[in-house]
């Protein structure tokens, strides 16, 4: 069932409401035919997603033409207030009695810093700014907007005019009755004697909440692959549960030895888990957990023998049947992944895995298998996670959960407070590390494909058949699940990064950066998109920098980068204030100026030296083979001017790709110039409905009458190009797809863009 609610998404993804009625026809016809057989049902329970999805995408599009705009709504405060270091941000639910179809519509928004925190069930009258989910739509990375969707979120957006908004009531018979104790309980904590580094695990462990975590704790928690040790999921609530039956079994001796007793604990702790889900938010994995739990527990109590796998399978169908869309989301196939290996595992070597050595052996095996639902989930699989779960598994699940139970949910005890602040010393000491040391992705470097091939040799040997398999598969995986560039071949890619820019340039030796990205408060592009990006692929290090000028939408992530991934050499069109800023050894441009890196000619066709900072701007143009890419920075029509009067750009038989200058402002991209230059293909990176929305409409018509073909990230994602030697693009790859379901329509507002 889980498979067929899966391909039940991919049909609705691909294909309109009118082929899914006209399969379902043939479905029904087939399925009166062979009554008996079980796979028909199975296939119209995943047709049943698909209709599913259909109608909340529909809705889903009603809701987001609905909220756009400045509007005054009354909203109910739905959930915890997420606080982080600069900003505070809520869930809101709206409540228009006019308009009920709004009921279901949530809000994802900024609070106001300076206003106390709202309270969670109570109902306000805001004025608030929104916009359709927008998210940065790259390969491989983190999907916003697929999160948002199943999320049931319609928009984003935040309050104004703070001083009118009101509040109105609170909702006193309802769930958000939990979270205000869940709130409560919070504020409390901030009070305790709990150290910096206790407070957040007390928080995530005990009550859900992830807003004590700072951003580098996050980073740590990433990189070691022990994010679901943060997270409240089937292991914490197998703990509770396990914890609240042994104390129940003391506290009843007596009852015990009734004939009755022993099933009143187990439906104890059933409940007491149940109340522990609540408390800390019931996500996916609880939810999963819960229902494994309850099952294991009527068969207990009744007498019957279930195996495992028929558990785990009766809960995916129960859970789908609640929330079809969950099949699309990674946490869903993750997590019953990790409770399928164990189940595995278990069930042939048992016996073997009793004392400190089988603990051993049982976290090596489930990290091993583990590794390959990692690498096609979420495209990564952190190595050191086998070393960090070894450790930090037991410590948790003994000391540490248990005391973040007792503090976060009844009362500060200070012995265990200071218990706890020591241990969590050692959590993020561990965590650190580990940290950066073998980090292991889906498509990267010799040396992963090699590592696969040894597992897979390995798995050769006479073994236990779980750890044959274990390393059989995964070896495998990394051994032919590479992205190898192959030679006399060049990449070029214009990573999605929102009002900004950043440009790739590699071939099979060589890796080439222009601009980093921007770098809003505590978000940079470098380290969410960038960084990720490049070390999946293999790289430790950059040929070649150019940061084209002193804007921080260009050159923001210029500090990340310096830290993490190095370059060989730097070029900078504001060299000495760009040195100052982040303690860099960047070179001036000088125009004229040329580098040679292999088979790629990297050049400076023109520098600005003068004016304001934020115009001292660099073009640089690439040549590979016959072709040519064109970088022209935040030049203006004035210095198009002088390169076209100083430079000879083209030729008759290359291949221009042209990055515009002010990413196709109207300053920019003269009549003359477009038509001396010639592009044949035009990459235009901006960020989708900016307030100064480009690219302009007259740039797009000059470059539609030359016949150019335009790509805009904010309407097609990361826009990826192979180029060989001869000067072709072979290639043009773009990562937005208009018919997944969970994407905002954007044709209207990019038909420009491809029309003129």
């Amino acid at each position: 069932m889980p498979l067929a609610c899966l391909i039940g998404l991919l049909i609705a993804q691909w294909f309109g409401p009118l082929q899914i009625i006209s399969v379902t026809v043939f479905i029904l016809i087939f399925t009166s035919i062979a009554l008996r057989r079980v796979w028909p049902i199975v296939v119209i329970f995943g047709w049943l997603v698909a209709s599913h999805t259909i109608v909340e995408t529909q809705q889903q599009q009603f809701l987001y033409s609905q909220l756009a705009g400045e509007q005054r709504l009354t909203v109910l405060i739905d959930g915890l207030p997420e606080r982080r270091e600069r900003y505070t941000r809520v869930r809101l639910k709206v409540y228009l009695p006019d308009q009920p179809k709004l009921h279901q519509a949530k809000i994802r928004a900024y609070w106001p810093r300076y206003k106390p925190l709202p309270l969670p069930g109570s109902y306000w009258n805001i004025r608030i700014k929104m916009k359709p989910v927008v998210g940065q739509v790259n390969p491989g990375l983190f999907d916003y907007e697929h999160w948002l969707f199943h999320q049931k979120i319609a928009a984003t957006g935040y309050i104004t005019a703070a001083w009118a908004n009101q509040r109105i009531e609170s909702c006193l018979w309802c769930r958000a009755t939990i979270d205000r104790w869940r709130f409560k309980r919070l504020e409390r904590l901030s009070l305790s004697d709990l150290s910096a580094n206790a407070r957040p695990l007390v928080a995530a462990m005990s009550l859900g909440s992830s807003s004590d975590l700072t951003e580098y704790q996050w980073k740590l928690l990433r990189e070691t692959g022990t994010v679901h040790l943060m997270v409240v999921s089937g292991l914490h609530s197998g703990i509770f549960y396990g914890l609240m039956l042994v104390l129940l079994l003391m506290a009843m001796g007596l009852l015990r030895k009734s004939p009755g007793g022993w099933r009143i604990c187990l439906w104890g702790g059933m409940l007491a888990a149940v109340g522990y889900g609540l408390a800390s938010g019931l996500g996916l994995s609880v939810f999963r957990s819960l229902l494994m739990l309850f099952l294991l527990t009527l068969c207990i109590v009744f007498g019957k023998r279930i195996a495992g796998f028929d558990r785990l399978f009766a809960a995916a169908a129960i859970l789908l049947l609640v929330n079809p869309l969950a099949a699309g989301l990674a946490g869903f196939w993750l997590s019953f992944s990790a409770v399928g290996i164990i189940y595995w595992i278990i069930s042939g070597g048992g016996r073997h895995l009793s004392g400190w050595r089988g603990f051993v052996r049982f976290q090596l095996m489930l990290g091993v298998a583990l590794l390959p639902m990692q690498l096609l989930v979420i495209g990564v699989g952190p190595v050191m996670a086998i070393l960090a779960n070894l450790l930090l598994v037991p410590l948790v699940s003994l000391l540490i959960l248990p005391l973040s139970l007792v503090c976060g949910l009844l009362f500060e005890i200070t012995p265990l407070t200071w218990l706890l602040n020591h241990l969590a010393d050692f959590f993020w000491w561990w965590l650190e590390l580990l940290q950066g040391k073998g980090l292991l992705f889906a498509s990267g470097s010799f040396l992963l494909k090699l590592i696969g091939l040894i597992l897979v040799f390995i798995a050769l040997i006479p073994l236990a058949w779980q750890w044959r398999g274990a390393l059989l598969i995964s070896g495998l995986l990394l051994a032919f699940n590479q992205q190898v560039i192959k030679p006399q071949q060049l990449i070029v890619e214009l990573m999605d990064v929102g009002h900004g820019q950043a440009l790739i340039v590699r071939d099979d030796k060589h890796l080439i950066l222009l601009d980093t990205g921007p770098a809003l408060g505590n978000f940079s592009s470098a380290e969410r998109v960038l960084l990720p990006y490049l070390q999946a692929r293999g790289y430790s290090q950059i040929d070649l920098l150019v940061l084209s000028h002193l804007d921080m939408r260009h050159v923001g992530g210029a500090g990340v980068l310096a830290t993490a991934m190095p370059a060989k050499l730097t070029l900078a069109g504001n060299a000495k204030q760009i040195n100052q800023k982040w303690s860099l050894n960047a070179l001036p441009c000088k125009t004229g100026d040329s580098y040679q890196l292999g088979d790629i000619r990297v050049s400076v066709v023109l520098a600005k030296t003068t004016g304001s900072e934020d115009k001292q701007s660099c073009a640089i143009a690439i040549n590979y083979g016959k072709s040519r890419i064109l970088v022209m920075g935040d030049l203006d029509r004035v210095e198009e001017k002088r390169l076209l009067d100083n430079f000879q750009l083209t030729t008759n038989d290359q291949q221009l790709i042209l990055l515009p200058g002010k990413q196709g402002a109207k300053n920019a991209s003269s009549e003359r110039f477009v038509k001396q230059i010639n592009p044949q293909i035009v990459l235009i990176s901006t960020g989708f409905k900016i307030t100064n929305e480009l690219p302009d409409r007259n740039v797009l018509q000059r470059y539609h009458l030359n016949d150019a073909q335009l790509f805009s990230t904010a309407c097609d994602g990361m826009i990826q190009l192979v180029v060989d030697a001869g000067g072709s693009v072979k290639q043009i790859a773009t990562s937005r797809l208009e018919n997944q379901y969970w994407r905002l329509p954007r044709r209207a507002s990019c038909r420009r863009l491809s029309s003129g």
